[in-house]
């Protein structure tokens, strides 16, 4: 089932989560899958519980379709459940990330090279993992997010000023996509507009004057593949 992705400004992405409670084997992976498909429809690399609503201590990457800008992650897929830093490098590197749930947004952010995580995977066996490059980063992102931290807050004071705009903008629609109980998707509007389009995933555009839109594409509902634009709304 595809979960809904909470946006920046969202409570639920700032509270530090609880760890899963591993014998509720069952929920877990029910969870798990749910976030598989719901990284799958969105194509992003990476979701951490909070960013589809739920406070706990998991999160999945899935490197497989990055392959192109780096072939080592042809077969780099994690599922890791009450993950824990054990060590970090002094070293440190600086990637360009981006986040599903600041959408439009990237950044180079600067972390720790390489680390060792603790961590649960799908089949609740411990694992112990060294990690480096670009998967690394991967995980780092999406275990902040357990921690209730964004890579925005990573970014020096001038260029947290250069987006601000952006994250209130994005912070005032407060979309929220969901399902019903028959799985078909629908939406809620959490802020001063709405809008639809045909690219079926979180989005949003810029142009010089900040102008955004948030768009999704549900034909089943709209019986059309027409964009359709609530207020304060202008394309780039």
């Amino acid at each position: 089932m595809i979960l809904p992705i909470y946006l920046y400004g969202q409570e639920v992405l700032r509270r530090a989560d609880d760890e899963a409670d591993l014998t509720k084997k069952e929920e877990l992976t029910r969870l798990v899958e749910d976030m598989k498909e719901t990284l799958k429809n969105a194509d992003g690399c990476g979701l951490a519980a909070p960013q589809v609503g739920v406070p706990l201590r998991v999160l999945i990457v899935d490197g497989t379709e990055l392959t192109d800008t780096y072939p080592y992650l042809k077969d780099f897929r994690r599922t890791m459940i009450n993950p824990k830093i054990l060590e970090e490098s002094k070293e440190t590197c600086s990637y360009s990330e981006g986040c599903l749930s600041v959408p439009g947004i990237y950044a180079d952010v600067v972390r720790p090279a390489a680390m060792k995580v603790e961590y649960y995977d799908e089949n609740f066996e411990k694992q112990v993992e060294v990690f480096d490059k670009f998967g690394c980063r991967m995980v780092q992102h999406e275990m902040a997010h357990l921690d209730g931290r964004l890579f925005v807050d990573e970014l020096s004071p001038i260029r947290k000023k250069i987006i601000a705009k952006k994250l209130q903008n994005i912070a005032s629609a407060r979309f929220r996509r969901d399902t019903d109980q028959n799985n078909q998707l629908k939406f809620k509007e959490m802020g001063a507009f709405h809008a639809y389009d045909i690219r079926g995933i979180w989005n949003v555009d810029w142009d010089e004057d900040v102008a955004y839109k948030v768009g999704f594409f549900v034909p089943e509902l709209l019986g059309t593949d027409k964009v359709l634009l609530g207020r304060d709304c202008r394309l780039s």
